[in-house]
């Protein structure tokens, strides 16, 4: 019975959270998934007390509860605490935000049993998202757009359930593997139609550190699955499929796809040869990263405090901002790492980078016992590549730390 509360529950953030939005509310996408996960992980946390739940001291978990304990030191000598503890506002990726992920993390390594068709819900939970954003790049968006998105289309800019083109991105990173990894194993051709429906929204989204992410996650996947002899003549159908896609979506969008993927190369040789574009190279990243790196000194250990970049950032180069970018507020450093190193200390990075390693080794061993691990490997590979361009939010970390969990969670699921 306790087992199939921690199942629905994983299974509820990972297939339906994502898909909850809120029109009547100003935020329409990141408040009403943060409120829902902080309600359902505060019941579920009341009940594992009163039922007395023992975790594993493992590696991971130390390691876990080690990171949570760094961030709320970090918290406690924030440069703002309110906006340490809740996040700032249309982040929400303070305090409380880490206390759920971490729960997410733990419960998905100790207490939930991974069974295949849990595979198959997620990727039906992926279809949906995916097929709303198609609808976006046609035109055809059925909600009314916020006063930040009102434009968008213009740009045919698709966001979906999840606010933002980079976020639809990382998403579709964590779960096309998955349903990739379906069709090899199982050979049924409806997974060769999500894997298409998700690939076609991948390149819809435009997002590029997501194509990075999901063609060596991809190549992974090829490779993990010729070792364990998981359909391997079904891989060529596959790539022949993804092949014709991109020619038609590239024809379709007028040769759009092609130029941001030119982009990508383009913007690397302008930082290798220090031209004067590199500034504004991969959407200004190189320029917040550079600023981001000079923050670091001077607060090493704990950081600024979760979730306040914005506040040694813009104190610092406010008036640069506005010379090269404009009259916006970074508050983010579009760099997973380079933003929990700023914000949380570099212990806290050293910690977190120790966490995902211990995960992926779990996982790699792990792969002989059970092969419905290999998918969740590729996921974590891919998510972790794109995050050096991305940044993280409610919207896609929890899915994120479940699949990071279930990759130590896997002894203990059933062949």
């Amino acid at each position: 019975m306790e087992n199939t509360i921690y199942d629905k529950f994983i299974l509820f953030i990972v297939c339906i959270l994502p898909l909850i939005i809120a029109p009547w509310m100003k935020d329409y996408f990141y408040l009403p998934k943060a409120l829902i996960l902080y309600i359902l992980c505060a019941f579920l946390f009341i009940y594992m007390i009163i039922n007395k739940v023992k975790l594993n001291l493992k590696s991971y978990n130390i390691l876990a509860f080690s990171y949570l304990l760094i961030i709320f030191l970090s918290t406690i000598f924030s440069v703002n605490i309110s906006q340490s503890i809740w996040g700032r506002k249309s982040r929400y990726d303070g305090l409380i935000t880490y206390i759920c992920y971490i729960l997410l993390f733990t419960i998905s390594s100790d207490l939930y049993t991974l069974k295949e068709k849990h595979l198959k819900y997620m990727v039906f939970t992926g279809v949906l998202i995916c097929l709303y954003s198609i609808f976006q790049y046609l035109g055809l968006d059925i909600i009314p757009p916020d006063e930040i998105r009102k434009d968008w289309h213009i740009y045919s800019y698709v966001f979906s359930t999840l606010g933002n083109p980079d976020f639809l991105g990382s998403y579709i990173t964590l779960i096309l593997p998955i349903s990739i990894f379906l069709f090899l194993h199982l050979n049924e051709k409806k997974y060769l139609f999500s894997s298409l429906i998700l690939f076609i929204a991948l390149l819809c989204s435009k997002t590029r550190s997501a194509w990075i992410g999901c063609t060596l996650s991809f190549i992974l996947l090829v490779i993990l699955s010729i070792k364990n002899k998981v359909g391997v003549k079904s891989l060529i159908i596959l790539t022949s499929v993804f092949i014709l896609a991109s020619i038609i979506i590239n024809f379709y969008s007028n040769n759009e796809v092609l130029l941001r993927f030119k982009t990508i190369f383009i913007d690397f040789i302008s930082v290798c040869k220090n031209s004067p574009y590199k500034q504004t190279a991969g959407s200004s990243r190189i320029f917040i990263w550079g600023k981001a790196i000079k923050l670091i000194p001077s607060k090493p250990i704990l950081g600024y405090g979760p979730d306040t970049f914005n506040i040694p950032f813009m104190s610092n180069y406010g008036s640069e901002v506005k010379e090269t970018l404009g009259n916006l507020i970074i508050d983010k450093a579009h760099n997973e790492y380079l933003q929990i190193a700023v914000t949380t200390g570099i212990p806290s990075l050293i910690v977190y980078l120790l966490l995902i390693v211990t995960s992926i080794i779990n996982g790699f061993k792990a792969i002989n016992k059970n092969i419905l691990i290999i998918p969740f490997i590729c996921s974590i590979i891919g998510y972790i590549i794109q995050a050096f361009f991305n940044i993280s939010v409610v919207s896609v970390a929890p899915i994120y730390f479940c699949f990071l969990g279930i990759l130590n969670s896997i002894n203990k699921c059933p062949q």
